[in-house]
């Protein structure tokens, strides 16, 4: 699938963000603050992150709100506890094995 630029405009000067995809020597989940946004058709952001990284030109693509990845961080835990819910109940009926009539 190609990678699309953004086009739209999503974060200011001095708001906080989070990396959603790894970029150089900034791991996803990393924390930083926007310093400057520059664009017209292609939205890009110079981002010091507190890893102590400054990277420029970061695609918003590539950065979320923190209420956006705290909403995606509790959508993976409630999907990881459906399928421990799912494994468990299919164990439950593999272990519990058919029932004996006399």
């Amino acid at each position: 699938m190609a990678r699309t630029n953004n086009t739209e405009q999503k974060f200011k000067r001095k708001q906080k963000v989070v990396v959603v995809n790894d970029l150089p020597g900034v791991p996803v989940g990393t924390i930083g603050k926007v310093y400057y946004e520059a664009g017209i058709k292609w939205f890009r952001y110079h981002v010091a992150f507190e890893n102590g990284v400054e990277l420029s030109n970061v695609d918003g693509n590539d950065l979320v709100t923190e209420d956006e990845w705290d909403e995606r961080l509790r959508e993976i835990r409630r999907e990881e506890l459906k399928a421990e819910r799912e494994a468990r109940n299919a164990n439950l009926v593999v272990t519990a094995g058919p029932r004996k009539s006399h």
